[in-house]
């Protein structure tokens, strides 16, 4: 009967909720507008990241939390990592969902802005362009099209 539980528990990784949130200390907080992100390095799924997170803040430096999650199916989760990211580091990341064709793996990697934001790990495209006005990068994407779309049509009018 238990190698049938641990077997289903392998087989189908669980994922962590609010519901699993035991405590969050309120302390005294290190510097204006603190946050905490979850954070793990190379966790086998969300429940293991999350269930074992360090409850700290981020340093003073980072405004966002960051997730990359590694799945084969919504369900089956390979890898996740969390972090709290600066500015820059979320600009420089391939932030939203991608699906590599030869071994049908998805990364899907976000950034977010608040206390614990990071809680769930991205299965979908759904939140991206929210999350790219969020960090900043949606402005900067709409004037890099206007300024190609500009430039295009500057090209056909000289032929």
């Amino acid at each position: 009967m238990r190698v049938g539980f641990f077997l289903a528990t392998i087989a189908f990784a669980r994922d962590f909720t609010e519901a699993d949130i035991v405590h969050i200390y309120k302390r005294v907080l290190p510097y204006a507008d603190a946050f905490r992100c979850f954070t793990c390095d190379n966790a086998v799924d969300n429940y293991e990241c999350n269930n074992h997170a360090p409850d700290v803040f981020c340093p003073a430096e980072t405004e966002f939390c960051f997730t990359e999650h590694v799945f084969k199916e919504e369900t089956d989760s390979i890898r996740v990592r969390k972090s709290c990211m600066t500015r820059n580091k979320c600009h420089e990341q391939e932030l939203g969902c991608q699906t590599d064709p030869i071994s049908g793996q998805t990364t899907c990697k976000e950034c977010c802005q608040g206390e614990i934001c990071n809680l769930p790990v991205p299965k979908t495209n759904e939140r991206f362009e929210e999350m790219l006005a969020e960090i900043g990068l949606n402005s900067a994407k709409n004037q890099f099209l206007s300024i190609a779309g500009l430039l295009f049509t500057t090209v056909l009018l000289l032929l």
